[in-house]
């Protein structure tokens, strides 16, 4: 009887190193994986970041006068502060078995959204989003060394990768001009209704230039030049025409212009902007008296602009006359 409880003990002993040593394995293979961070612990020091999906790519970068879009549009400040927010404060579930994580890794490089965090044109973090699992409650994340993980955000309960869209209209804020008269160095503006209202303004300092559509330099009265140039802060559209078909832009895009505003701005490089009839929403042989199209930079999507919220930028040029009042 004494021999038995002998050998049950030595058996029990056996069983408790074998059990040990399988979870040691793993457990090693675990901490191996979970000791590297997903996180992006300082934000502050991104000066721009990339989005990268089925050959589309949005740049959003940090300017003196704020966040831009691929170099174009205003971005959204209060967006981009949701995405650091989520990548300084990832929830990690880390995948234990290295082996298993393959078939992940193929995926998101073939398929998934590649997010890059930028200083200066030096890559901080590359990160690749992938779909999210419902069961896990959990989005599939990989960094640049490829070790996968379902993850989470604080405070959100869905899908981390819609944050992260490689689509400019995304990133945008609704501003379509928003710049101090210090910023701006050329405005030109055309008149295609009446080309003999165009101008073109030259801005060095307080210094003004004003010439007509035959290049001559015409008088001006300085006070109401510099009072045009502060027309140009928060100028918005009302909406984006997202649910057009390619038809329909094309269509509208082929059509002559009402006005085209193109504007030279220090640290920003120049902006154009072109506004296009719009139908009447009800009778579409007439034409909208209070919304416009508009395109900038000749990309989609259009923009929907308000007649009242542009209409202090179009001027004739006799609008600076020194003899109008």
């Amino acid at each position: 009887m004494k021999m038995k409880k002998q050998n049950l003990i030595i058996i029990l002993v056996l069983l408790l190193i074998v059990v040990s040593a399988y979870f040691g394995i793993y457990k090693n293979k675990d901490t191996e994986l979970g000791e590297f961070d997903l996180q992006f612990q300082d934000t502050s020091k991104i000066t721009a970041f990339s989005i990268e999906s089925k050959s589309v790519k949005v740049l959003v970068e940090k300017k003196e006068n704020g966040w831009t879009v691929n170099k174009s549009y205003h971005a959204n400040s209060q967006i981009i502060k949701r995405l650091f927010r989520i990548y300084n404060n990832l929830n990690i579930s880390i995948i234990g078995r290295k082996d298993s994580t393959k078939t992940y890794i193929q995926k998101l490089k073939n398929s998934g959204t590649k997010l890059q965090f930028l200083k200066n044109e030096k890559v901080l973090a590359t990160y690749w989003v992938g779909n999210y699992y419902p069961a896990k409650r959990s989005t599939l994340l990989m960094n640049d060394k490829e070790l996968p993980a379902f993850v989470t955000a604080p405070g959100l309960s869905s899908d981390i990768a819609k944050f992260v869209v490689a689509d400019d209209i995304f990133w945008r804020d609704k501003r379509i001009f928003d710049f101090e008269p210090e910023e701006i160095t050329k405005i030109e503006l055309k008149d295609f209704q009446n080309l003999n209202f165009s101008f073109e303004l030259n801005i060095e300092g307080e210094n003004y230039q004003l010439k007509n559509t035959n290049e001559n330099i015409v008088d001006h009265d300085k006070d109401k030049i510099a009072r045009y140039m502060s027309y140009f802060k928060g100028i918005r559209f009302e909406s984006l025409t997202e649910n057009f078909t390619f038809e329909q832009i094309d269509s509208i895009i082929g059509q002559k212009p009402q006005y085209e505003i193109s504007l030279s701005i220090k640290e920003y490089g120049n902006l154009n902007l072109k506004l296009i009839a719009k139908a009447d929403s009800v009778n579409k042989n007439k034409q909208d008296l209070n919304y416009v199209y508009g395109i900038i930079n000749n990309k989609t999507p259009l923009l929907v602009i308000s007649y009242f919220a542009i209409d202090p930028l179009l001027k004739e040029i006799d609008y600076f006359s020194s003899k109008s009042n």
